[in-house]
């Protein structure tokens, strides 16, 4: 069997074929095809505005400067997410709380905030729709601020039907495009609004806070803030069109993919999925398994170390953000505080999960997972389990 990554692209010719068309256009920087790529995803998602941002990342953190988030304000998410979920809001404020997770979605578990009000500013309320599982948000009040981090549902609904990314309760929501998502640009990222300020706000930091006006002579343009250059160019939206016409065999496939590890797993001991009431509505960007290691005399590390010997890869999504440098230095995070994030944390295990990924490795994926539970061996705990980062969103 060959190596198995635990996430990959999947290209066609039509997508290798649409990466030659912006030569042909005489465009290469940002153009008509980002300007379509827009208003194709505005449309999927029955929004009026989309803008495209260099990565999800930097599409996060222009919500947090179009909706004017300030040192005031507090933002509350989840600790089960990547840091770009915060990052952004972080340069604007330090007030940064964790809500404990929902262990039968991996994502925030938001009904802990009924009755709260911030003891200063608004509150930023950031649910992660963690492994591509929808959960729709109300605003705790008028003052609430709501941006939904969707980064890894593009293409996922919510219970009701409605598509993520129509923003049915929320001021904008953020996608990504990086290769481990559901549609790929190389990296991109984007927003979707209803809000015409927003939308203005959005567009302005991505261009180097610049307004262009033809008032004075052709090419005037004025500088009104400083932010920076976050375009994206005409090669990746050439690939994020092409991507876009097969979204939703994309998501059919990763359906059924996650139901054949639900046959193999699903009646084994010590080991739960996330709950498949949502499997309908799931994008499905990840296989995250919940494994009780020492219930099979084994850890994490070890696991992880035999299954890449079968030249299968794995992941762990994701150490809590308070566990991090970064947070422990600036931050007064109690671990217990969040018992089910500690304890989702301690068993998670993303196994391979992508668009053409076969369902005979699929079966192998399982058959060595159970091999190795069968068998362990105390050894190797030491070594480090983390695949290279760049592929960890």
């Amino acid at each position: 069997m060959d190596h198995i990554p635990y996430t990959q692209q999947t290209l066609d010719q039509d997508d290798y074929n649409a990466l030659a068309n912006p030569f042909e256009d005489n465009w290469v920087t940002r153009g008509p095809k980002v300007n379509r790529f827009e208003s194709e995803i505005a449309n999927y998602c029955n929004v009026p505005f989309a803008v495209a941002f260099s990565s999800g990342s930097t599409a996060l953190e222009a919500t947090a400067y179009a909706a004017d988030i300030n040192q005031n304000d507090s933002i509350i998410t989840s600790a089960n997410t990547f840091v770009g979920t915060v990052s952004g809001a972080l340069k604007r404020t330090k007030h940064l709380h964790f809500l404990d997770l929902d262990p039968t979605t991996g994502s925030a578990d938001f009904h802990l905030l009924e009755g709260c009000k911030s003891p200063r500013g608004r509150l930023c309320l950031i649910p992660v729709h963690f492994s591509g599982i929808a959960t729709k948000v109300e605003k705790v009040s008028p003052h609430t601020i709501l941006i939904e981090d969707a980064c890894q549902a593009f293409g996922a609904s919510y219970e009701s039907g409605e598509r993520v990314g129509s923003c049915p309760t929320s001021d904008m929501t953020v996608f990504s495009f990086h290769p481990a998502k559901t549609i790929c640009m190389g990296e991109g990222g984007l927003v979707t609004t209803k809000n015409p300020y927003f939308y203005q706000k959005l567009l302005l930091y991505r261009n180097n806070g610049i307004v262009r006006s033809e008032n004075n002579y052709p090419g005037h343009y004025d500088v009104v803030d400083l932010t920076n250059n976050y375009n994206v160019n005409e090669f990746q939206a050439a690939l994020g069109l092409s991507q876009l016409k097969k979204v939703d065999l994309f998501l059919e496939k990763r359906r059924a993919l996650i139901k054949r590890y639900r046959e193999h797993l699903e009646s084994l001991d010590h080991i739960k999925l996330f709950s498949n009431h949502y499997d309908p509505y799931s994008a499905h960007n990840l296989c995250v398994i919940q494994l009780d290691f020492e219930a099979y005399n084994t850890s994490k590390n070890e696991v992880m170390i035999r299954l890449k010997e079968r030249g299968i890869a794995t992941q762990v999504h994701f150490i809590p953000l308070y566990k991090h440098t970064y947070f422990q230095n600036n931050f007064k995070f109690l671990e217990n505080h969040y018992p089910q994030t500690e304890e989702y944390y301690k068993k998670a295990l993303s196994l391979p999960l992508f668009a053409h990924l076969s369902f005979d490795q699929v079966d192998y994926i399982c058959e060595s997972l159970i091999d190795c539970l069968k068998s362990p061996l105390k050894t190797l705990t030491n070594k480090p389990f983390a695949e290279p980062a760049h592929q960890i969103p």
